[in-house]
């Protein structure tokens, strides 16, 4: 675990950039989803509803755990391990 923390530490400034805004892009996608499923708690006019707010918060937890794992992957890369 250690290790790990120290490599989320030592990534490259512009690999960080991208997974900065990844997560940003991800969150927005999240809170989307999030306020479509509160929509359908309070008013549930159409069942359409909640499987997009479902679906739009899936894909936002895929989203960010791409974007981290592939930034310490292309940051490995760049460093030449892999």
């Amino acid at each position: 675990m250690k290790k790990v923390i120290e490599e989320f530490f030592n990534i490259n400034y512009n690999v960080m950039r991208i997974i900065n805004r990844g997560l940003v892009f991800s969150f927005a996608i999240g809170i989307t989803g999030i306020a479509l499923l509160l929509t359908y708690n309070t008013n549930t006019v159409t069942y359409d509803i909640f499987k997009g707010g479902l679906i739009l918060v899936k894909a936002s937890t895929i989203f960010a755990a791409e974007f981290i794992g592939c930034g310490f992957i292309i940051d490995k890369i760049k460093k030449g391990i892999i």
